[in-house]
């Protein structure tokens, strides 16, 4: 058989090979593609059923939580015994919400009695037709008294526990019967049963979907899979007969390229693959004879791209240099010759003419670094020095990197480098820190600064000129003594081309900008410009108090400014009449009104960059303050960076926490403040008809609303001091500490019975108040979980695990379950009710903080019942 097949012609063998490969490849497609819907359809389905079982118990379980809601509220809010009147207005409460439930097409939510002689009764029924109707002894369509099966297994649920129910049921006018779905939960209290009800057929509508379209997928898969198989097969065979006489053909010209032709030129007689392949292989040809002139082509471009680095040299004033250890060759790029005040290549480079144009204080540093780095066989080293540029004696900084190329032996061979002109760098700052040197000064009374270096003046008059375009006034900024600090922004002709244009008029608006900006807290100075007459206006910006700048406004006009008074001060200054007049008439009017609420926004914002320059002062003395602790972080010891390490590993701890940390106080300060808000509108509601003993028991609630709330704060202070104060090292004895805290919290205990077993003679090195607090929280946690504990023990010792000791701290109280034990540490989180134990759940968590602020850690072990054992380290 497979030989047979081997002597077949070529495209008899292409023509099977594909017709067979597309028919295998389609079928698998197809099977694959119909597995994989039967796989998703599954999924779908399961799904679905998920999603109705989880709607279905969601609807019991709250219209349980409403239910129990509005009992406990009306028990907290009437203080007895509920009445059968207190329930009725419960359940008027809850019927409207009850009746809106809608589940499938006609499911609904029910209330039944479920004990006594009005079990079976509906408290709340389907749309309420049939309240307080008794069908205890109803049955469903099998006979069965499905309403006593119901309220049997519901009254057996313990709280928050759901059941179900199935049965079949017939309503009037339907022709058979369907199965149903009963959820069932059972409130004790009230002695209501609780159901949600629905048919099956209705819950499973999705289902139905999904069978549908899967049946449809695998019909339209399958009729595909035969035509798609059908047609390529075909194509496949008639393709095959195109394809072995170019093989040939393509063959015979192989051969003879081989042979040496290269000037061999194979026929194109097909625009296929084949053809495509005949179309290379005569390109590959022609590529041969043009390998000279690509290569020609790649020098060009190699001198091409060299001129590119020179012209990126320039602009960046990055210079590169090699020498050749080997030679002492030394060549230097363009830029490098730029860089040291030289045309290009117009010395020989040498290193000891650019030693000789390095700053002589500077010398033995360059020389020292190079040779050094060259004997020690560094990879690179990088310096920061001067250059005297020898033509016009300039001193330039450049940055110079140098990197090391080795021999196979490790011998270096060569040194590459670049040389960066950073001068104007350096001047930027040098300029930045003087101002912030400026900044930084202490304000006393020898104290001055400038305007400029306190706000950006590209950003002040991009204010002003805004401010002048959006109220329609004149604006500018100058010192104190009316001398510009910014460049006018909207000023019209009148005064800026006329009246400051003369020197009477020029003094006399520098003279009136100087007594408009004079300082003042309590409004804008409004009054008639000195010069001119125009109508303007002024604040004062101060930093500590000190005068440093005067925002003006103005240049408009009203009836009280004359063109007569104006020719008065034209011959007054100097100026002509006739082109005063003319610009005078351009002056923009403005109602006083109006120009007095203009005034009036600038005194504002003048006030707020008074304000926000102190606070650039504040900050750059913040900023000089935090740099200064930084250089001196370089000089602390081993034990300052152990420290350093230890506040980072707090602020790691800090962050991992902050999550659980925020809904763990949300929750607790957002409950009390519910309890106030509540008891607060209980009080609002009452106070027609005041009820004394109801007024009295909202406010006992309100004070233990609010005293757990001052709990909370104290608290997160308390804790919020820990984490910022410092530690102060010394020898602790924790044993003393342990006796002197028991004893205090069995003064505290008198009437209890404590058997107390303290290792003698611990002595740890840590802070004595700190180490205190930690005692104190757990010791007074042992002493008070053991308290429902008949004979109780508490203990604190040390174990011995190598080289670390383990400190403790044990009882045989109430322990509790490791598996719930992983917010222990963390704030507010309790493991324990309040009922059970009082506390808000703070101590642990200020434990933890200080052991881990003395590089330690802290972790329990329990048992329910068995009491703790709480661990710790601290780090010697």
């Amino acid at each position: 058989m497979f030989t047979g097949l081997k002597n077949l012609r070529l495209s008899v063998k292409i023509a099977m090979l594909g017709a067979g490969s597309v028919l295998v490849t389609a079928t698998a497609l197809v099977l694959l593609a119909l597995w994989q819907s039967n796989q998703y359809n599954s999924l779908a389905q399961s799904e679905v059923d998920k999603l109705i079982t989880s709607d279905f118990n969601h609807v019991t379980e709250g219209v349980y939580n409403l239910v129990r809601t509005q009992h406990e509220a009306a028990l907290e809010r009437l203080n007895r015994p509920l009445k059968v009147s207190d329930e009725q207005a419960i359940a008027a409460h809850v019927r409207r919400r009850i009746l809106s439930i809608k589940l499938g097409k006609t499911g609904y939510v029910y209330l039944l009695k479920g004990k006594g002689s009005n079990r079976g009764s509906y408290v709340i029924s389907q749309k309420g037709e049939r309240d307080g109707e008794n069908i205890w002894e109803t049955k469903d369509s099998d006979g069965r008294p499905v309403i006593k099966s119901i309220i049997a297994k519901a009254i057996a649920l313990k709280p928050e526990e759901f059941a179900s129910e199935r049965y079949r049921w017939q309503n009037p006018g339907e022709l058979q019967p369907r199965w149903k779905i009963a959820q069932l939960a059972y409130y004790e209290p009230l002695d209501w049963v609780i159901g949600s009800s629905a048919y099956e057929d209705e819950l499973q509508t999705y289902k139905e979907v999904l069978n549908q379209g899967q049946n449809r997928l695998m019909k339209t898969l399958g009729i595909a899979g035969a035509i798609i198989s059908l047609l390529i097969g075909l194509l496949g065979v008639a393709l095959a007969l195109t394809i072995a006489r170019p093989i040939k053909q393509l063959k015979r010209g192989v051969e003879t390229i081989i042979d040496g032709n290269l000037d061999q030129v194979l026929a194109v007689n097909a625009t296929d693959e084949i053809g495509s392949l005949t179309q290379l292989f005569n390109i590959m040809t022609a590529r041969l004879k043009e390998t000279h002139e690509e290569i020609r082509q790649m020098v060009a471009g190699v001198v091409e791209s060299e001129e590119l680095l020179r012209l990126a040299e320039e602009i960046s004033h990055v210079g590169s240099w090699s020498h050749d250890l080997a030679t002492d060759k030394l060549s230097w790029s363009d830029e490098v010759f730029r860089i040291v005040g030289l045309e290009p290549q117009s010395i020989e480079p040498t290193y000891d003419a650019f030693l000789a144009m390095v700053h002589p204080e500077d010398r033995a540093l360059v020389k020292s670094a190079y040779l050094e780095s060259v004997a020690a066989g560094n990879s690179s080293y990088e310096i920061e020095h001067r250059i005297i540029r020898e033509k016009s004696g300039e001193v330039r900084v450049v940055l110079e990197r140098c990197f090391h190329v080795c021999d196979s032996a490790g011998q270096i061979i060569k040194s590459t480098g670049m040389v960066h002109d950073i001068t104007e760098r350096k001047q930027v700052e040098a300029a930045l820190e003087r101002r912030i040197m400026s900044l930084t000064r202490p304000l006393d009374e020898n104290w001055s600064i400038d305007f400029e270096d306190l706000f950006n003046l590209s950003d002040i008059q991009r204010l002003q000129d805004e401010f002048a375009k959006a109220t329609g006034v004149a604006s500018i900024i100058t010192y104190p003594d009316g001398t510009p600090i910014t460049q006018p922004s909207g000023f019209c002709r009148l005064c800026i081309d006329i009246i400051r244009q003369t020197e009477k008029g020029l003094a006399n608006c520098y003279k009136s900008d100087a007594m408009l900006g004079r300082l003042s807290h309590n409004g804008p100075a409004i009054q008639p410009c000195m010069s001119g007459g125009l109508w303007d206006a002024g604040a004062g910006i101060s930093v500590g108090g000190r005068h440093i700048a005067n925002w003006l406004i103005g240049q408009v006009r009203d009836e009280t400014q004359t063109e007569e008074r104006m020719r008065e001060y034209a011959r007054e200054i100097g100026a002509d009449e006739q082109e005063l007049i003319a610009a005078f008439r351009e002056v923009p009017a403005m109602s006083q009104q109006q120009f007095e609420a203009v005034a009036g926004a600038l005194f504002t914002l003048a006030n707020q960059l008074s304000t926000t320059a102190y606070q650039n002062v504040q900050q750059a003395r913040f900023i000089a303050e935090r740099k200064q602790m930084e250089t001196e972080l370089h000089l602390l010891n081993s034990e300052l960076e152990q420290r350093v390490a230890v506040r980072t590993a707090e602020l790691e701890r800090m962050n991992i926490e902050l999550e659980s940390f925020c809904y763990s106080i949300s929750h607790e300060i957002r409950a009390p403040i519910a309890r106030l808000a509540g008891f607060s509108s209980t009080i609002k509601e009452i106070a027609d008809n005041p009820d004394p003993e109801l007024l009295v028991y909202c406010a006992e609630r309100i004070e233990t609303a609010s005293n757990r709330l001052r709990t909370v704060i104290d608290s997160l202070l308390t804790l919020n001091r820990l984490s910022r104060a410092e530690i102060t090292l010394m020898p602790v004895n924790l044993s003393e500490i342990a006796v002197q805290v028991m004893n205090e919290l069995l003064e505290d205990s008198s009437r209890r019975s404590i058997e107390q077993n303290i290792c003698q003679g611990i002595v740890v090195l840590g802070d004595p108040d700190m180490l205190e607090i930690c005692m104190r929280n757990l010791l007074g946690n042992a002493i008070k979980y053991t308290e429902k504990t008949q004979k109780a023990v508490v203990e604190f010792g040390q174990a011995g695990t190598g080289t670390e000791h383990v400190y403790f701290v044990r009882d045989n109280g109430a322990g509790f379950d490791m598996e719930g034990s992983k917010n222990l540490f963390v704030p507010f989180c309790r493991l324990h009710s309040v009922e059970e134990f009082e506390g808000i759940g703070i101590g642990l968590a200020t434990v933890q903080r200080i052991i881990e602020k003395h590089g330690g850690k802290i972790w329990a072990e329990a048992t329910p019942d068995k009491g703790a054992t709480f661990f710790f380290t601290l780090k010697s």
